[in-house]
């Protein structure tokens, strides 16, 4: 197995792309510390990963706020000593269009895709630097930053 004995985090781990991104990575040998807004769907991540014969634990966590953020680092250290992989892939998708979206809606939507993957990559390379720990940081965003599409302005 590719990555037995790393540790993975994997950002909105819903039953869509990012769960199946956190079920591979432990198919491939990978422990798992799964995250999302919604505790449901990281137990159930996680669940999936322990259920494949990995280690795993789920945490519930808004990606946008940066005391969730950092306890979510310091739980994935306790319970595996760190991070090697790091998969930042929360999202929040929002389909009214340009004319239709509040600004508020707009903020939260660009908060979650770009402030969530910015803490989550300043905290987990602090810890990866100060331990001496050789990793990878991987950034997901939908094809629709290329390609738009009618009501996904995000």
């Amino acid at each position: 197995m590719k990555l037995e004995g790393k540790v993975a985090m994997v950002t909105g781990t819903s039953p869509n792309i990012m769960g199946g991104i956190a079920e591979g990575l432990a198919a491939e040998g990978a422990d798992l510390v799964c995250i999302d807004i919604n505790p449901k769907y990281a137990e159930q991540c996680a669940k999936s990963v322990i259920d494949a014969g990995r280690r795993a634990i789920s945490i519930a966590c808004d990606v946008t706020d940066q005391a969730q953020v950092t306890a979510a680092v310091a739980q994935a250290k306790e319970a595996f000593g760190g991070v090697d992989i790091l998969v930042n892939g929360a999202t929040l998708f929002n389909t009214k269009g340009i004319l239709d979206m509040p600004l508020d809606e707009w903020r939260r939507q660009t908060d979650v895709l770009l402030t969530g993957a910015f803490l989550f990559t300043k905290f987990i390379a602090k810890e990866m630097i100060e331990h001496g720990r050789h990793g990878n940081m991987i950034n997901i965003i939908s094809t629709a930053g290329h390609q738009g599409e009618p009501g996904n302005i995000g």
